[in-house]
């Protein structure tokens, strides 16, 4: 997966009809799930087998250090994109058959962001 890994501010995008953020998501005909958490323990070495509880993980063991913020072409080690979550990141995944305009769209946004 590709990723987009930055410090975005998401206040009030997410807000919906039923006060959280699964309104607005199924509103806008999203699946909304939420996982249990699975801590947040580090490790020293990306070559430790991980087992999360979702694709792409929400939390769990992960890299002592958070990847660098930024967007990438090529697919970054969900071990670190896990740590830039446990400090607040908001990180845009999508995969190899995402649409070319989607990308675009999604990188824009991205590079409209002043604090991006």
């Amino acid at each position: 997966m590709l990723a987009i890994a930055g410090a975005m501010l998401a206040l009030g995008v997410f807000g919906g009809g039923d006060g959280g953020p699964g309104g607005a998501l199924r509103d806008a005909g999203c699946t909304f799930r939420t996982f249990p958490d699975q801590g947040a323990n580090h490790i020293d070495s990306p070559s430790k087998t991980v087992r999360y509880n979702s694709e792409p993980p929400t939390s769990g063991t992960h890299l002592s250090q958070p990847a660098v913020w930024g967007a990438y072409d090529e697919p970054v080690e969900q071990q670190a994109l896990v740590h830039n979550l446990e400090h607040g990141g908001v990180i845009v995944q999508y995969g190899s058959k995402m649409p070319s305009g989607d990308v675009a769209a999604i990188s824009a946004f991205y590079s409209d962001d002043p604090f991006a």
